[in-house]
């Protein structure tokens, strides 16, 4: 009996661990390469994919505008994963992507606006990735972007380049430096790119005038897409003529125009076989963000984003690719932040999570499964730590105590309301307050809010005192004057 019993006993044993095999999961693959485009200034409702008329960036334009077919904009969004509800916490380049490279809001990275930088406590996605064994690599072009800043923590290299073709350059850069790295190496390269930040002024590229690429022929005003120009209208509150504003937008379509060709060749170039056979292209996860869109004259006729809390401003594009994790074609309404780029990247790459990061893992949504995690959120924007917008798949509630007016430059006119609730569902220019006849939700998106705020951990590292170099940036690009 006893040589029965353990007969018995090794064969439950070995059924056990048969059972055990069958239902544990099978360890997912994880893709080899990172690669993250950050756009400047691109407005999510002024690309074709969502739902813009025009066709700044859609398959069918492909060839009016010099793009690479296949690669444009849309078709690489279609190749993934798009998030049409996705939201950056800040309508400044600076602490929008600390939040985008941290997991972090901003009162958590300290990264208030663009006269902060990065405290060294705050760990970086470039960090992570660097521990994990990646080469790492960042190309810029906004001079806000640079060592010094704290974002070029984890960055084994960290070029910037801010002449006329700097978009080109450094997307030609960022492709050479891929090329270059040694076989088995897996690699991070970031590319950040100015597109259609102010001045509007695209100019030709691939034998595509991009300023006239929109513009109506028969348009004899003086309107142009200088800031001298957007800045002085405002600021002087000039009334602009519908054809006036129509030229200084269809500037600004030019310049997103022209990203989709750059971003769409530097795809094209990446998606070439390699050696091993497979491109760099499919065997990384690409990601393409916005770190904040633009007010096109919409409110006080206002060009900026700086003082801007409205989705014009705070939402933004956002999207996935990698085609053996990420399923093709899908379009998720879930609301979606920049801080959930760097648990997704984690998560994805099979690396531990970080401790404290605020932002989900996107990986669940993106492969088309459900994550009830997102059922209800909302996603908080905030100007410095004094205004706040709530929003939620349809609804967006604007929350500002003190009554204040934001003062960045140029001077002028924009109020902003101290309680306002909007539909932007049937109202999505945002310009009617059904606070009152919508009490409930506007409560409990205010209640979002305090809830928020209950949560945060507060940074309380001290800030470094202005450079002359950081202040010479913000001042050329629009966002401090006078001072020294």
């Amino acid at each position: 009996m006893t040589g029965v019993s353990r007969l018995v006993r090794q064969l439950l044993s070995a059924f056990g661990l048969v059972a055990l095999a069958c239902t544990q999961a099978p360890e997912r693959a994880a893709p080899r390469h990172l690669i993250v485009v950050t756009v400047d200034t691109l407005r999510a409702d002024h690309l074709t994919a969502w739902g813009y008329a025009r066709g700044t960036s859609d398959a069918a334009g492909a060839a009016k505008r010099g793009s690479a077919a296949g690669f444009t904009l849309d078709e690489l969004a279609a190749q993934g994963v798009r998030f049409a509800q996705a939201y950056t916490p800040r309508g400044e380049t600076f602490p929008a992507l600390c939040s985008l490279f941290s997991g972090k809001p901003p009162p958590e990275t300290g990264v208030l606006g663009n006269r902060e930088t990065l405290p060294a406590t705050v760990t970086t996605l470039a960090e992570r990735l660097k521990a994990a064994g990646f080469h790492t690599a960042a190309f810029t072009t906004n001079k806000l972007l640079v060592p010094g800043s704290g974002i070029e923590q984890g960055f084994d290299v960290f070029e910037s380049d801010f002449g006329d073709e700097r978009d080109a350059r450094v997307l030609e850069r960022a492709a050479a430096w891929i090329e270059a790295q040694p076989s088995g190496a897996r690699v991070f390269a970031w590319v950040h790119l100015m597109g259609p930040h102010l001045p509007y002024e695209p100019r030709p590229s691939g034998g595509v005038d991009f300023a006239r690429l929109f513009a109506d022929p028969a348009y004899a005003g003086t309107a142009n897409g200088s800031r001298e120009y957007v800045d002085a209208a405002y600021t002087q509150q000039k009334s602009l003529t519908d054809t006036d504003r129509a030229r200084l937008v269809a500037l600004y379509d030019g310049e997103i125009a022209r990203v989709d060709q750059l971003v769409s060749r530097f795809a094209g170039r990446l998606a070439q076989p390699t050696p091993s056979g497979a491109s760099t292209l499919d065997d990384a996860l690409f990601a393409l963000c916005a770190d904040h869109g633009e007010e096109l004259g919409e409110r006080s006729g206002y060009f900026g984003h700086s003082k801007s809390i409205s989705s014009a401003v705070l939402q933004v594009p956002l999207f996935l690719r990698w085609p053996r994790g990420v399923k093709a074609g899908l379009v998720r309404d879930d609301v979606a932040l920049l801080e959930d780029v760097f648990p997704t990247v984690l998560a994805t790459f099979g690396l531990a999570p970080e401790r404290g990061v605020r932002g989900l893992s996107l990986d669940r949504l993106a492969r088309g499964e459900r994550d009830e995690r997102f059922a209800g959120r909302v996603a908080i924007g905030l100007w410095r730590f004094s205004m706040f917008s709530v929003a939620d798949a349809r609804h967006r509630l604007v929350f500002n105590p003190d009554e204040l007016e934001p003062d960045e430059i140029p001077p002028g006119p924009y109020p902003i309301p101290a309680f306002a609730l909007y539909d932007r569902a049937a109202d999505p220019r945002e310009t009617v307050d059904v606070s009152e006849r919508d009490a409930a939700r506007a409560r409990e998106l205010q209640a979002a809010l305090r809830a928020w705020m209950r949560g945060l951990t507060p940074s309380t590292d001290p800030q470094s005192p202005l450079s002359p170099e950081r202040m010479r940036a913000l001042s050329e690009q629009g966002y401090a004057g006078g001072e020294k």
